[in-house]
């Protein structure tokens, strides 16, 4: 938008032929950063992809707040513990984990734990027994016991 040109901070990701983009490269940085991300679709991709994976963690927040309003009557401490905690999660993530998956094409290295697989089996009795729906906490389920592809943990 326009503030955030005026202050600087828009982050432009940019496809097509570089000569254009290094042309025309001061006019970007004027409203902020831009970072070239070569031929058509790597930009619209890189978008799309943000978008995706932000507006699932918004539904599965959303989720969220509606499983625990059931079961709390003070969701202050437990916001504060998950606002904290998941400041660099997303991040972290990218970072730390999908590197070798999406540069270097390796398969992703997973040792399932039985903790976390069994937290959401109670999340959806849980959901269940307040008439909440349950749909997205099984397909999280789902996802996280595909993901194994190692010797489950105990931890």
């Amino acid at each position: 938008g326009k503030q955030m040109a005026f202050e600087g901070n828009i982050h432009f990701i940019v496809e097509g032929k570089k000569e254009i983009f290094e042309q025309y490269k001061k006019l970007f940085e004027a409203m902020g950063h831009a970072t070239f991300m070569g031929e058509v679709p790597n930009a619209t991709l890189a978008k799309l992809a943000y978008n995706i994976c932000r507006y699932s963690n918004v539904a599965t927040a959303l989720m969220a707040v509606q499983f625990l309003k059931q079961y709390s009557n003070n969701l202050a401490p437990i916001y504060e513990v998950l606002a904290e905690g998941s400041l660099d999660n997303f991040g972290q993530v990218w970072k730390e984990e999908m590197g070798e998956v999406a540069i270097e094409n390796r398969p992703y290295k997973f040792a399932g734990s039985k903790i976390p697989a069994k937290d959401l089996s109670l999340v959806i009795k849980m959901a269940e027994q307040k008439g909440l729906s349950k749909e997205l906490f099984e397909q999280i389920k789902k996802v996280y016991e595909s993901m194994s592809n190692g010797p489950e943990k105990d931890t």
